[in-house]
């Protein structure tokens, strides 16, 4: 049988694909396909670990704002599929600009180009009224959370100190009334990575949401217990997967889907594995206009590439088109070219490497350690399935041929 280490070397064998293939940075035109839009940087919320605690400046965008930004964006797009995220602080705070953006997009877009629009929100704020305007306009909204009410309100709190839960449930229910398949994105922690199941359970389970994408707060305190019950909930989580599947329900746990996926898939060979399109397919927009990476960098003026008068300063955004990581000796001693997870790793985010380490390029140790046991549970729960539940397997890749699947088998045997 194979170990991890064994089984990731087996990738090397899969047949080559290509996966956020970028052209050269000297090829760089300024263009984006994909932008998060700050309609403001307050927030009705005071939650202790946001990343934009720092940046908040009393910035609202104004209408003509943005205007201006969606006349910018339609005019260097391309044919094809466009994405636009209303973010803030709490995007439900300026409602008003979503359907001034989309209107005004709407009205210079071209012939061959499309427009999708997504708002993330606390969900506090949500109300009957916005009911039509996300109808009409086409908007899905993804709520972030903490999971149930104990875990919610111990960190999304308002400035008083008041747990938030009530008020995101209220808006949750309201918002059912217009979009079906709502997704919860889970933010844990080393302070509640012990709750993931449970969490996970009262999100889909009690509350009815179709997909839960939970992610850790890297740059927080983690040390080896928490990574060791990080693993124990993953397991757990596996097990909940395979027995609402049994019982007829196919749940969504993006937590264990993600790592599943880039198994398959595979080592990308002879392209850059980029952890996302920051700073090459996509950027942030403050609600000043000024251009930034992604949303996670907008307030933070060294790393503006440009405005939406100007444009994107190709020169500005070079470093986002180089390998994301390098030595990565702090993450991984031996350095990338050395680590036993580099076939399906693809780095990590850069401004979280840039807030734990000071370096966009030079990921913290926690990287490693929870991608680890990620891939572990999800290598395991992959040789599972491939030979006991095969369609659920097709479900999770949303595929209907049997062939990767049968080539799998044939090439990787047993993982655990």
């Amino acid at each position: 049988m194979y170990g991890i280490l064994g089984y990731l070397q087996q990738l090397t064998n899969l047949p080559e694909r290509r996966l956020n293939m970028a052209l050269p940075s000297d090829n760089d035109n300024g263009h984006v396909r994909y932008v998060t839009v700050h309609l403001t940087d307050e927030c009705n919320l005071n939650c202790t670990y946001c990343f934009s605690r720092p940046y908040r400046f009393g910035k609202h965008m104004s209408a003509d704002k943005a205007r201006r930004f969606a006349t910018w964006f339609a005019a260097q797009a391309e044919d094809g599929v466009y994405a636009v995220t209303f973010f803030g602080g709490e995007p439900f705070l300026r409602s008003n600009l979503m359907p001034i953006i989309v209107n005004t997009l709407k009205e210079h877009s071209k012939p061959n180009t499309t427009f999708n629009f997504s708002a993330t929100s606390n969900g506090t704020l949500i109300r009957l009224k916005h009911i039509e305007m996300l109808r009409d306009h086409k908007i899905s909204v993804m709520v972030s959370t903490d999971g149930d009410q104990p875990t919610h309100d111990r960190y999304r709190v308002y400035s008083n100190g008041r747990g938030s839960f009530s008020s995101f449930l209220k808006g949750v229910l309201i918002l059912q009334q217009v979009q079906k398949r709502i997704t919860a994105r889970l933010t844990f922690t080393p302070g509640t990575v012990d709750r993931l199941v449970t969490n996970h359970e009262a999100l889909l389970l009690k509350y009815g949401f179709w997909s839960v994408a939970a992610s850790p707060v890297t740059e927080a305190s983690w040390d080896e217990a928490s990574f060791d019950l990080y693993e124990q909930q993953l397991f757990e989580l596996a097990g909940m997967l395979l027995e609402q599947w049994q019982l007829g329900r196919f749940i969504r746990l993006r937590i264990l889907e993600k790592p599943i996926l880039e198994l398959m898939l595979g080592e990308d060979k002879g392209a850059i594995r980029y952890p996302c399109g920051a700073g090459r397919t996509a950027a942030g927009i403050g609600a000043d206009g000024k251009i930034y990476p992604c949303h996670r960098f907008v307030g933070m003026d060294e790393y503006v590439i440009g405005t939406i008068e100007a444009g994107i300063d190709s020169k500005a955004r070079t470093a986002f088109w180089e390998p994301p990581v390098k030595t990565g000796t702090l993450c991984f001693r031996g350095g990338c070219t050395m680590c036993d997870l580099k076939s399906v790793c693809r780095g990590e985010c850069y401004q979280v490497a840039l807030e734990a380490t000071g370096n966009i390029k030079e990921p913290p140790r926690s990287h490693y350690r929870l991608t680890q046991k990620s891939i572990y549970v999800a290598g395991c729960l992959l040789d599972y399935i491939l030979e006991e539940e095969p369609r659920l397997l097709e479900r999770i890749l949303e595929i209907k041929s049997g062939s990767l699947m049968a080539d799998w088998r044939e090439r990787i045997g047993v993982v655990c």
